[in-house]
Formats: structure tokens, sequence, C-alpha cells
């Protein structure tokens, strides 16, 4: 499906590429530094979409959404994107998930600019703010991506993301499907880095009002863990946490971190119905 609106940063109209999959209420997602499909979220969460309707898009620049002459790649120009969507959709208050990192403060994003339309909020390994330790991972990448090749930024990536008996067992195949999306894209993947380098949304988090639950893994997961929830908690007070114990940033490589993550997110989505 193709949704087109007016670029609020420049004269040119551009076409924001959407897939859908099931039916159901609205479901809106948003992921990190990749080419989503409807897969990225049917494949972590089976049952809590089995009688939803999930919608997913490509960030500009990626994917099959074209190239925008002068736009200049923010959270808040993604999260202006995925409202011009959901209006184009005719959505009144959708449920939205952001996984792996960047969906999630995109979606953070979206919540403050339309808190009254957001049925509820899923965060998957967000932050208010990079810290220290997260800024300097994103830095590290971002220099071997640029200076060293695509394959260099992969395995470091990966060294983050996975335990290593993981990738003991499973490196070819993480070598092969692992961003690979973006393998050819170096300038929109620095661009993703440079806008979550920048994303502060400290002072405007009290606007989110709906339902609210945040997900992440404990210190297991050396990129987001729990030590970022503090932040975003500060603003969203009501907002439910769920720690996902010795659980590593690549959470799908277990069947069983995988059936929590579900089980979890269905309960709430459940708890929290799109009101007629």
């Amino acid at each position: 499906m193709m949704a087109t609106h007016d670029n609020d940063t420049a004269d040119a109209v551009v076409t924001i590429h959407a897939d859908h999959h099931g039916e159901g209420e609205r479901v809106f997602g948003a992921t990190g530094w990749t080419v989503p499909a409807p897969s990225d979220f049917l494949a972590p969460l089976p049952k809590a979409l089995s009688n939803r309707r999930i919608t997913t898009f490509h960030y500009r620049d990626t994917g099959n959404s074209p190239k925008s002459h002068g736009f200049q790649h923010s959270i808040a120009l993604y999260a202006q994107d995925l409202i011009h969507l959901i209006d184009s959709e005719g959505v009144d208050r959708p449920h939205l998930i952001g996984i792996g990192g960047m969906g999630a403060i995109v979606m953070m994003e979206v919540a403050t600019r339309i808190p009254e339309r957001v049925t509820s909020l899923v965060l998957h390994q967000g932050w208010a703010r990079c810290d220290p330790m997260l800024r300097w991972q994103i830095e590290s990448m971002q220099r071997l991506l640029r200076d060293s090749g695509f394959d260099a930024y992969q395995k470091l990536a990966a060294a983050l993301c996975y335990t290593p008996d993981y990738i003991t067992k499973h490196a070819d195949e993480i070598l092969n499907t692992g961003w690979t999306a973006l393998r050819d894209h170096k300038d929109v993947h620095l661009a993703f880095m440079d806008s979550c380098l920048a994303f502060d949304v400290r002072d405007r988090l009290h606007r989110i009002t709906c339902p609210t639950l945040i997900v992440t893994g404990d210190g297991t997961d050396y990129i987001t863990g729990d030590r970022l929830v503090g932040e975003i908690k500060a603003g969203i007070s009501h907002a439910e946490v769920h720690v996902m114990t010795g659980v590593p940033h690549s959470f799908k490589q277990s069947a069983g971190f995988i059936a929590d993550f579900d089980r979890v997110v269905g309960a709430f989505w459940d708890r929290n119905p799109i009101s007629r």
C-alpha cells in the first residue's frame, strides 16, 4: 500500500511505502536500522497479532519509499511521516509499537505530538536520550561504517547484540541477514545513527497520557538495558515496565524470549482495547 502526503520540509510530494497484515484492531509498528516488513512484528508477536492488523512503513530514502530531495533525517520527521500515514489510512486511535531502539524513540515522538489519538504505546529498547554508553556505542559503529565499511560495522553490531554461544552457532546466518537491507545505503544508515544520537525527548514525555508499556532487557542487554528506563519513567510516570531477565539485545535468538515478549505485549493490548 502507498500513502501520499505533503512534505513539510520541502515542496515536493513524496510517497511513503506501507505494508499491512491481518485483521482487527489497528497497530502501527516502527523498527530500528532496517527496512521493515510485517514479518518483523509477526515473528516475535505471533499470538498478540493473531487478531490485529499490523501496519509497517519504510522510512524515507529506504526500501520502497523514494528519496526525498532536501529531506534532513531526524526522529521528528520520521514521526511526522508516520502521523501523515495514520491520517491517510483514516485511523483514529491506533496502538503504536516501536521495537529495536530507533522504532521506540520514533513512537515516543509520535505519542508526544498526537497524545489524544493514541490508544496505547509499546516501547521496546527505547531511550529518552542517549546516555554515554549508548552514545559511545553508536559513535563507534558509525565510525566503523563510515571509515571501514559495512562488514566491520556488522561484526561489531552483532557482537553487541547476540550472546557468544549464539554467534558461534549462527555466525553465517547473522552475517547473511543482519542489517543487510542497508548494506548498500551507507548514507541512510549513517543518517539513522545521527538521528538517534540527536534525539532528546525528556522535556516532552509528560505529554504522553495513553497506557504505556516499556519492555527492556536487564544488564545482559549491553546496548539498551534497563539502565535507560529511569529517564523514560521520569516523564511517563504511569508507564508499566517489563524487564526481560538475562536477555541480550537481540531477544529473537531464543524461542523462550520471544514467548515472553509475545505474552506481555498481547496481555497489555488486551487490557487496553481500542474504544469504539
